[in-house]
């Protein structure tokens, strides 16, 4: 047999090392665990805005379709009173995944016995019913998107702003397609009232198209009537002392009246005071 170098194998480690390993699985075990909670609590977050658009939608179908009944009159003995009593306000959400299934239940019983029509109070009241890292997650974007409209700039500047602030904000589509319609001016509203089935791309798209439409529009009218920039003037005939307008031709007037109207402004042929209603361009003298 040739010679060769053996093969050693590796000093086993000291005792000393053995607690700092323990330590480190323990800890490795820890982090997955938070990172698992972490992952549950943003699923049920999600979870609890699609439950509150999904009830919006839900009470928004209802009120379009629903009509009311009408009643056949009854007399007062024959009317039954209705037992009524108070629905308390949820409680507040602090963002515990084993509690998010009990709030969207009591904020659903709450909507049903109250006034409350929009959707833009439901999630005000949904938002003032949450704390902690709910209000912490929810009032990330919520004081950027609120009353945010586009004013005077066009609904292209509305967009580019809009989405800048949704790429940070971590809402889905749907709380997004809330708050974009919100932004929007009513003439543009009216145009998307039946297009409920749009995704926040095709939203965006066809504003911006009927923004431009409407734009249009105005310089045309704008165009087809424009401000009358006439000038006139008409004649206005009243008496004067002394004399009554003569309805005559100027050469048969005498000497003295003929002097008369001339010194007094006043037409030789009927007596009348011309009145411009608008100065005419170029008129440097004009009657009084």
């Amino acid at each position: 047999r040739g010679t060769g170098t053996r093969l050693q194998l590796p000093p086993t480690p000291p005792s000393s090392l053995k607690p700092i390993k323990q330590f480190l699985n323990i800890l490795t075990r820890s982090l997955e665990s938070l990172s698992n909670q972490q992952s549950e609590q943003q699923a049920q977050l999600v979870q609890l805005v699609n439950s509150i658009k999904e009830m919006s939608s839900h009470f928004r179908a209802t009120n379009l379709t629903d009509q009311p009944a009408v009643l056949a009159p009854t007399s007062p003995a024959a009317a039954t009173p209705q037992t009524t009593f108070p629905v308390s306000k949820p409680d507040k959400f602090s963002g515990n995944p084993d509690q998010c299934r009990g709030f969207l239940l009591q904020c659903s019983v709450f909507f049903d016995n109250s006034p409350v029509a929009t959707d833009q109070a439901k999630i005000s009241f949904v938002v003032s019913r949450l704390a902690g890292k709910a209000l912490d997650w929810a009032t990330a974007s919520w004081s950027s998107f609120s009353n945010w409209t586009y004013g005077s700039h066009s609904v292209v500047e509305y967009a580019l702003e809009f989405r800048t602030l949704a790429a940070s904000s971590g809402w889905n589509e749907a709380a997004l397609l809330v708050t974009f319609r919100q932004g929007l001016k009513p003439e543009i509203l009216n145009e998307l009232a039946s297009r409920d089935d749009l995704s926040l791309d095709q939203l965006i798209s066809l504003a911006i198209k009927l923004d431009h439409l409407l734009n249009s529009r105005k310089k045309k009218e704008s165009f087809r009537n424009p401000k009358s920039t006439s000038h006139h003037f008409q004649l206005r005939r009243e008496p004067t002392e002394g004399s009554e307008p003569m309805l005559c031709d100027s050469s048969r007037l005498s000497q003295e009246e003929r002097q008369h109207r001339l010194s007094h402004h006043l037409c030789l042929f009927c007596g009348g005071h011309y009145e411009y209603l608008v100065m005419p361009f170029g008129l440097s003298v004009a009657p009084s």
